[in-house]
Parts: C-alpha cells; structure tokens; sequence
C-alpha cells in the first residue's frame, strides 16, 4: 500500500488562514512537475518543481516567507487557525523538520525594480534556504492581489518518486526591516505533487493537442482540466511567455478527465483535441498552451505548458465582411503579417446543402514577387435572385500547401427569413453561432433541458462564440434580434 506523506507549503484553496494587522490572504496554488527522480539514499525521491500561487496585496508584505514540512512531521508553530498578534518567526530548532523554506523580498522601488528571492533568512541566518531557479510576479489587472511563480524548486522528500507526495505550509510575511516578526500568517494549508501533466501540440492546420494526466494514487482520481493561451507579460515584446501569469486568461477549451488504473499506470490521455477559432487564426495559434488540471482529491491545482513547436501561421485574418445589395454579395478581408501564402478560396453553403463548395479562388498578394505584409481582398458573387440564406468562408492556403478555413459569414438575400448557423453540433461544449450580416444586434441564452439559464451572451454581431464548462446534454439555445424582435430557437447537443 503506498504511503502518504503531507509537506507544508503556504500556499492551497483551503481557508485555513489567519489574518493578523494586514489581511493575509493566499490562494490558487498549482503545482508544475518538471522532474521527479530517485534519489542516491533509498526511499528518497529529488523533485523539481515550479510553485505558483496568488497573495492578496497589502502594505506589509515587504518579506515573504514560506516553510513546508510533511504532514506527519508539520509542527503548527503558529497556533492555527488562532496565531498570536504579531508572532515571532520560527527559528532553526523550529525548522529542523521543514523541506521547503523560501524567502521572497517583495518591495518595489526604483533601486529593486521586481521582486527577488533572498538568500539570508533574517530572523535566523542559521537557516539555510531552499534552492530554487528564479522568480516572477505577475500582477492582476483589478491591482488587488498578484500571481507568484517560483521556478526550479529544488528538494528531496523521504519518499519514493512512486508514492504520493503530499505537504503542508506555512506562510507569514513582515514589513519590518529585520524581518524579525510575523505580522500577518497564512498557515496549516495543503498542496500535492501529484498529477503530472504532459502533451503536445500537432502541428495540423488548424493546430490540435494531446493531453496526458497520469497519477501515481492507486486508484482513479478525477476533476476537469483547462487549456489557455500562453499570452506575452508584455504585449510590446512576444519573448515574455512561458510563466503562468495573470495575462493568461484566454480559456480555449476545458474537459473533465477520470485517469484509468491499468496495472502500473493510472492515465487519462485526449488526442488530437481542437480548439477553434485559435487553432487556426493568427497570433493565437502560434501560442503555447497551458494545461491546467483541478482534482476532487487534492487541495491544489497542476500544471504544465505545451510549447508551440510549429511554424508561424502564414497571416493574420482581420475584418472579414459580407454583404448583400440587389442580388450582389460583396465579401472583403484583410490580412496582417501575410508572408509565403498561396491564395483564398471561397467556398459557399446554404442551409439546403450538406457542406461547403468552392465558388472562385483569389490569388494571395504574397505569392507575387515575395511580398510580405498587410493587404486588402475582395470578392464579388452574383445570386440568382432567389431568396435565401447563404453562408461564405475562406479556405486560406499557404506555399506549402497547409491550409486553414476562417470563420464563417452569413448573408440574407432576397426577401428570406431570419436563419442561423449553428455549428459543430453535436460539440464538446464549444460552438459557434452564425447569423445573416445584415441582421444587426442579437443576444444568445442557452438554456438547459430543465429551461434553466446556464449561459448567455449579449450585444453580439454576425457570429457568437460559445466556449465554457458545459455538461454533456441537449441545451435549447435563443437566438433574439433587437431590431426586428424575431427569436430563433436551436437544439444543441454537447457530447
């Protein structure tokens, strides 16, 4: 049977926390795994770990520190959940036990212009701090609290790399210079190593990923998993990726997961995962993509990043219109940053036929004499008169013979009805809503099969994006245009 240790590090969702003169608030703890291998002493495992958490801001958190221990040896030096005002650190004798014991010194000003781990822990400098890479903040845009990594945490745990590894913490800070007392405690909290996250992204046009989840419990764990846009820190320099930060909010997909217990392994895999429209649009498909996983077992998240090995995209897709007037639909485009393209052609559907057919080709400005850059396009279709609802997309096709589709744009000729395009359906909770160019405002409420309001969307134009944590089911989607006051009602099924 395998043991379970608990080390403490300050930083779960749990609310067993303690504020003291200055609100001590942590919270969304994740763990990333970059190594676990077995040490040199027998029974012993080395890890490797990023540790990530968010600190609510406040005025007296000039030095952070945080100490971890396994949960059978985690000493509650503090007293929680009730510490004392203003409590004196732990010292050596206090820390013999602990593995982790990092410090952080967090005030900014024009001679330290970013937060920094300190190598001197000052209420003791007898205690030797943990080994760790570097360093990053990131603060949120509501100014309030501020995302840490920690990169390279370096430990060994008296447990084998095959056993669940399990701590606790204790977190305190101090704006005194000496550091020498604890004025505001977050303690008696939880994190695990455990599960590992793996993946990577295909290089398919539009992109797709694979998604590994593997645990080293005995039995299934389960929860759901998310997946986000690795977007630059800064937006004037595309270097600044690859740390979670606050910038990355731009959620692509999500899923529940159940790892399956065959012999020696406890996996969950998904394969070849899309994830439109980023998959397929410039910039967003070039960016890495963060993995981030919620267990129902565990207190904290994990975490990894799946680099973005492929080749750039060829263009970046802007203001794509189509409009009617007397029988003539005039579809326009732009692209940004084209280089090395082939061409576009157009394709057509309407609501009759099964799929899309391809109506005229435009040679990419690209393809003539090496040009690069920012270039307009258009295409002119000439109806037969009839009344209908037609659907237009660009199949964009690079030198190389990759190629991706646009989204999708709809026209209303003639004297038609209102009609929308919902699509794909069935889904796995990300679809789109497509509606006439010509039909103005409109919101979406989706509804599910009990009629209760699980998600809407409002003051959208020519098409909607629907992305989120829907349920398998059938979901009854409205469809309400302001200017005409016309419903459309549509059934969706999310597998």
């Amino acid at each position: 049977m395998k043991k379970i240790l608990l080390v403490l590090v300050v930083m779960t969702g749990m609310s067993l926390s303690a504020s003291l003169n200055a609100q001590c608030v942590v919270k969304n703890v994740l763990v990333k795994v970059n190594s676990s291998t077995p040490s040199s002493t027998p029974g012993y495992c080395n890890l490797d770990f990023d540790f990530i958490f968010t600190i609510e801001n406040n005025g007296g958190n000039k030095y952070i520190y945080m100490h971890a221990w396994m949960a059978t040896d985690y000493p509650n030096y503090f007293g929680c959940p009730t510490p004392a005002n203003n409590s004196k650190p732990p010292v050596a004798a206090d820390l013999a036990l602990s593995k982790i014991n990092i410090g952080i010194h967090n005030e900014i000003h024009a001679g330290h212009p970013a937060p920094t781990l300190i190598s001197t822990y000052y209420p003791d400098p007898s205690v030797v701090l943990t080994s760790a890479g570097s360093l990053v903040r990131s603060v949120f845009p509501t100014g309030d609290s501020a995302r840490f990594t920690i990169k390279n945490v370096k430990i060994t745990v008296p447990l084998a790399c095959t056993d669940i590894i399990q701590m606790k913490a204790d977190f305190w800070s101090s704006q005194a210079q000496a550091a020498q007392n604890a004025q505001c405690v977050f303690c008696n909290l939880d994190f695990t190593i455990d599960p590992r996250v793996s993946g990577l992204i295909n290089c398919v046009i539009p992109h797709t990923f694979n998604v590994a989840i593997t645990s080293v419990a005995p039995t299934s764990i389960s929860g759901y998993y998310e997946v986000f846009l690795d977007n630059p820190s800064d937006p004037l320099n595309p270097a600044t990726i690859g740390t979670y930060g606050a910038e990355d909010t731009v959620r692509v997909y999500t899923s529940p997961y159940a790892t399956q217990v065959n012999g020696s392994s406890n996996l969950y895999t998904a394969l070849n995962i899309p994830y439109p429209p980023y998959s397929g649009q410039k910039p967003d498909a070039d960016r890495n993509l963060w993995i981030v996983v919620t267990t129902h077992q565990y207190n904290n998240k994990a975490i990894n990043i799946l680099s973005n090995t492929c080749g750039a995209l060829g263009l970046k897709l802007t203001d794509f219109t189509a409009h009617v007037n007397s029988g003539i639909v005039q579809l326009q485009w732009n692209s940004e940053e084209e280089t090395d393209m082939s061409g576009f052609i157009i394709e057509r559907r309407s609501p009759k036929e099964s799929s899309f057919r391809e109506i005229g080709f435009v040679e990419a400005f690209s393809s003539m004499s090496n040009n690069q850059g920012d270039f307009t396009y258009s295409y002119t279709d000439r109806l037969n008169g009839e009344n209908q609802v037609l659907m237009y997309r660009l199949k964009m096709i690079e030198k190389n013979g990759s190629f991706v589709y646009s989204d999708i744009r709809s026209i209303r000729a003639g004297n038609s009805g209102l009609s929308v395009f919902v699509y794909p359906n069935p889904n796995k909770g990300v679809f789109k809503i497509a509606v006439p160019a010509n039909s103005g405002v409109f919101d979406v409420l989706i509804n599910d099969n009990s009629g209760r309001l699980v998600k809407q969307i409002l003051s959208v134009r020519n098409q909607a994006d629907v992305s989120g944590v829907l349920p398998q089911g059938i979901y009854i989607v409205k469809i309400y245009f302001r200017e005409t006051g016309d419903t459309i009602i549509e059934k969706v099924v999310v597998l």
